[in-house]
């Protein structure tokens, strides 16, 4: 997929992509290569790119290719290289997240730019809701806001923007 980076356990990868950059004319100039560059930073940074994840930062900028001209437009598209820093998460990967919200309807945490919800059909057997936390039926472990927890990724929602995933708790 492209390398791994921290530790293995990370869902962080660099990887080198291709990305279109189209510019008008108005945009030549003396900084074209700063326009190209500020546009694909632009268009990449913050988006998910399908099965590769979330682009989290542009490492690096190789020279883009020759511009090919639009007739019809007048519209110049350039190919640009380059690398960025992904966050990935794959469907049954266990991963960390922080709790961010708790109430009756489950647990909504954090891991990176994804948002984690952990819905109350997943702790019902074994947590019970007690504002403003959940608690284990034994009463040996309490979920509240700031915690810690892990949990194993059930399914994933992909949109331009954004991931989210529905998960368990593993213990």
């Amino acid at each position: 997929m492209g390398t791994r980076l921290f530790s293995a356990a990370a869902m962080f990868y660099e990887l080198s992509r291709q990305h279109e950059v189209r510019l008008l004319p108005r945009d030549f100039g003396p900084m074209l290569r700063e326009r190209i560059n500020s546009k694909l930073l632009d268009e990449v940074e913050g988006t998910v790119s399908g099965s590769h994840g979330f682009v989290i930062t542009v490492t690096d900028i190789s020279p883009a290719s020759m511009g090919k001209v639009s007739e019809d437009t007048g519209e110049v598209t350039y190919l640009v290289p380059y690398k960025a820093i992904y966050f990935c998460v794959s469907v049954g990967e266990i991963i960390d997240v922080v709790v961010e919200t708790v109430n009756s309807l489950g647990i909504f945490a954090v891991a990176g730019p994804m948002s984690v919800i952990v819905p109350e059909s997943t702790l019902k057997d074994d947590y019970v809701f007690e504002t403003p936390f959940w608690k284990s039926n034994d009463q040996s472990r309490t979920i509240k806001v700031n915690d810690e927890l892990r949990v194993r990724v059930k399914t994933m929602v992909v949109d331009p923007t954004s991931m989210k995933a529905i998960a368990s708790i593993v213990e």
